[in-house]
This record gives structure tokens, C-alpha cells and sequence, in this order.
């Protein structure tokens, strides 16, 4: 904060200078440095909220059993925080914004905070959650509620982009084909390449590429069906037939999505595309 707080600025009164005005917190608005004091800001934040994921304080939410979990989407001026619906949880999450508070001097505006739960969870339940995290409001009636449009629209496009940064991180799974599934990483995830003048089997799997016996790669069968540029990078992947396939983000080194690499993904999807062209669906101004 040193940065911020160092600034000062001096405005003209009746033609005259009454003196400086210098910043204790926060930039003006419009100023371009505003978005990046938010981003390493909201880190902390998430941070914070993975370490109690991968202590089991606190359970995201995922698309599908293999995909990386969910259990935050920030946005401007509002934060979904998701977790399961019980004490414990509640009680992580009102301890992860505290300590995010205490360090940043950012609170959190209960009387416009709600609750948002899930069709099947006991109304006792729903009390007690509400008890902890300090509001009364439940499903939309907080400042995410007067624009759900907005918020939901938002979420699916947070998951598109996440589905377009997914590769398939090779097991034992004989399903998985060689064609349909994005297995190299290039400014976007896609499938290999197959050789022009070879006929192209869409039935074709993974497993059929591998020994099943000694767990490496068949490399004469690659060299058949694999255009040459992607033989190489296909070989030099590894395989581990004690676990299933899963999916992984494929723009951080630990598989995990972080908010940096996804602005770094949408950002080169634009100067690939460009925003007319994007599969993202649109977002509401």
C-alpha cells in the first residue's frame, strides 16, 4: 500500500491551490493500476480459501468428478463464495473473509450479503448457516439477487472458459479417444494432429496406443497415425495406469485454476478470434 498511499494530488479552488490532498487508501476512479490492486488483493482471498480446501475445512463444487473444483467467482464488486451447507463450513468461510479483512481493511456489507442454498437443505440447517455468516437474507435477496441475469450469466462463462483451458491428463481409462479429446497444450488445449495421408479412425482410444503390459507408449503405432509436429510432445507424456484419467487446468504448473492464467486464456482466445468470434457466450454490461 505504500504505493497508494504515497500519492498525492492538488485541485484549484476559486483559481487558487488550498494545498495537497494525500490518498490513505485506495486509487481514484478510473485509474488503470485500480484492476490490479484488485486482482493481488482477491489472491489473498483465494489463498486463503485453498488452503482450507486442501485441509478439508471447506468443499468446492465441481461440473464433474474429474474436473477441478470451484469454490469462489469474484467479480467488481460482489464474491460468490461456495461451500457445503453445515457449521463447519460456514464457520471456515466467516473465518477466511475475517482474515482477509483484517489484512486488507476490506469488510464485508452483511446488510447487503445473502445466503443462496440448495433445494434440498433442512430449513434447521439453513438457520444455523445464516446464524454464523450474519445474515438474514436468503437466494437473491443481497446484492447478487437484484441481478441474477447478471450473476448467472457471468458463471457460464466463467465455466466456458474453464472447459476451453481443460486437458486430459492420461490413466488407465480404455474411453478416452485419440481424435475428440484436448490432450496438447498450445495457446489453447487441443487433440493431436493426425497424419494427412493416413485414413483417420474416430474410434480410435488412447489405450490402443499404449502397451498394456509395460505402460509406455507404442511408438511404431504413434508414428502411423500422429502428424510428425505432435509425435515427439505425444511421447513425452506420461502415463500413469494406476489412476483414471482426469482433467487438469492446463495453464498452471499444479493442474489448479487461478484467476492470473484465466485472464491470460480469455485475453489470447480475443487475439485469436477476437470478441465477435469468441464461443464464449456474451456478458452482460
Amino acid at each position: 500500500m505504500a504505493c497508494v498511499s504515497s500519492v498525492s494530488f492538488s485541485v484549484l479552488l476559486n483559481g487558487s491551490s488550498p494545498g495537497f490532498i494525500k490518498l490513505e487508501r485506495g486509487f481514484r476512479q478510473g485509474d488503470l493500476l485500480s484492476p490490479f490492486l484488485f486482482i493481488l488483493c482477491a489472491e489473498a482471498l483465494v489463498s486463503c480459501m485453498n488452503v482450507s480446501e486442501e485441509e478439508g475445512r471447506v468443499h468446492a463444487i465441481k461440473l464433474s468428478k474429474s474436473c477441478p473444483s470451484v469454490h469462489h467467482l469474484l467479480f467488481a464488486d460482489d464474491s460468490l463464495l461456495l461451500c457445503k451447507a453445515n457449521k463447519e463450513e460456514a464457520e471456515e468461510i466467516v473465518s477466511c473473509l475475517k482474515l482477509y479483512g483484517d489484512a486488507s481493511g476490506q469488510m464485508v456489507n452483511f446488510q447487503k450479503s445473502s445466503v443462496i442454498f440448495g433445494s434440498k437443505i433442512p430449513a434447521s440447517v439453513k438457520q444455523e448457516v445464516q446464524s454464523i455468516l450474519g445474515t438474514d437474507k436468503e437466494g437473491g435477496e443481497g446484492a447478487l439477487g437484484r441481478r441474477p441475469s447478471f450473476v448467472w450469466r457471468s458463471i457460464l462463462h466463467g465455466r466456458e472458459l474453464l472447459k476451453q483451458g481443460l486437458v486430459k491428463k492420461i490413466g488407465n481409462d480404455s474411453e478416452t479417444k485419440v481424435w475428440l479429446e484436448n490432450r496438447l497444450l498450445d495457446s489453447e488445449p487441443r487433440p493431436p494432429s493426425y497424419q494427412p495421408d493416413n485414413p483417420v479412425d474416430l474410434t480410435l482410444s488412447v489405450s490402443d496406443l499404449i502397451y498394456p503390459h509395460l505402460g509406455g507408449w507404442d511408438v511404431r503405432r504413434i508414428r502411423q497415425v500422429i502428424a510428425v509436429e505432435d509425435v515427439e510432445r505425444i511421447l513425452k507424456t506420461n502415463i500413469d495406469l494406476s489412476k483414471e484419467d482426469s482433467l487438469r487446468w492446463g495453464f498452471s504448473n499444479n493442474g489448479i485454476y487461478n484467476s492470473k492464467s484465466g485472464y491470460k486464456l480469455l485475453q489470447d482466445l480475443h487475439e485469436l478470434c477476437g470478441p465477435a468470434s469468441s464461443r464464449l457466450p456474451p456478458i452482460e454490461k
